[in-house]
């Protein structure tokens, strides 16, 4: 809930909110890796894994060594990565870097290309520098791509994710872009870290969308 997520908002709106969901209490359908630990107080909480629509999916590393640099529309780091994507020569490391959109434009160099965020894509991806939007991080975990998560302090949910990811050996977190960028060099030339990352996620389960199809039929929840 972004009452939960958001820093310094009013206390009445905070409680009205508060109130709200308890008046009417709602079903919450929620991924059991990143619930928050406060939603575990509803009485209507139903658990699942991360979602996924790839028939067949199998997780797995780019084949490539190509880099996804992406802040997202919301949150406070857009003018940081530009700033960093324009100072920071990366093209010692990587076959190609796909940058957010929004920060691209057309007399950078050739292996910077503006990112697709489709499948084809995430497939040559093997590491992602991100603000860890639940979208994102998921996309990257579907395809295997390791997760280094550039943090907001003012942003609950980004802080909360960024954590999961560290504490269940799947991202790394930083408060710097250079940080994230330094490490993401080492992990690419790391093969045993490389493996450990792809058998920490053939562990997860990427079958929420069949789970939250069963528990709105079988409950009659909408």
């Amino acid at each position: 809930f972004w009452h939960h997520a958001i820093n310094n908002l009013p206390k009445k709106l905070i409680r009205e909110c508060n109130d709200i969901i308890e008046r009417y209490p709602p079903n919450l359908i929620c991924s059991s890796l990143f619930v928050p630990p406060y939603f575990h107080k509803y009485k209507n909480l139903h658990l699942v894994g991360l979602y996924t629509f790839d028939k067949g999916f199998k997780a797995k590393r780019g084949k490539n060594k190509d880099l996804l640099i992406s802040c997202g529309h919301g949150g406070l780091l857009k003018d940081k990565f530009l700033k960093f994507i324009k100072n920071i020569n990366l093209s010692h490391y990587f076959d190609t870097i796909w940058i957010e959109p929004s920060l691209y434009n057309c007399e950078m160099p050739k292996f910077i290309k503006p990112a697709t965020y489709n499948k084809e894509m995430y497939r040559e991806i093997s590491a992602a520098i991100i603000r860890p939007g639940i979208g994102t991080v998921t996309d990257c975990l579907n395809n295997c791509t390791r997760i280094f998560s550039v943090i907001e302090d003012t942003n609950q949910e980004i802080k909360f994710n960024a954590k999961v990811l560290f504490e269940n050996n799947l991202g790394y977190e930083f408060n710097s872009i250079g940080k994230a960028f330094e490490k993401v060099c080492e992990y690419i030339l790391d093969k045993k870290d490389q493996d450990l990352f792809e058998k920490n996620i053939k562990r997860l389960d990427f079958d929420g969308a069949k789970q939250t199809v069963k528990i709105i039929l079988d409950k009659k929840i909408l």
